[in-house]
């Protein structure tokens, strides 16, 4: 196993991945990142499909939790009856 630091080409979040696996996942933008075999110095991006998510307005609405010490934001939806926030993404 030979592992290379590289750099995501989509969000420039740092990567440490073996160079014997064609394809890897960034663990920030979850982008995939697809090997060229023959040249690894050439990275090229492979768009992950959008996932459509779909939620019940009457049970759950849409909130952004940011947080005051960091200034971390996340995205998810809060169900209205119980309080529960179900995290979506987090957004740099």
């Amino acid at each position: 196993m030979r592992v290379i630091k590289i750099e995501c080409p989509n969000c420039h979040g740092s990567l440490d991945t073996d160079i014997n696996n064609i394809i890897t996942l960034c663990p920030y933008c979850r982008q995939s990142l697809v090997f060229d075999t023959d040249n690894i110095s050439e990275v090229f991006v492979e768009k992950e499909k959008t996932k459509r998510l779909s939620y019940d307005p009457d049970c759950k609405m849409p909130v952004i939790k940011a947080s005051i010490c960091n200034g971390e934001q996340v995205a998810g939806f809060k169900d209205i009856k119980t309080g529960a926030f179900e995290e979506i993404m987090l957004i740099q």
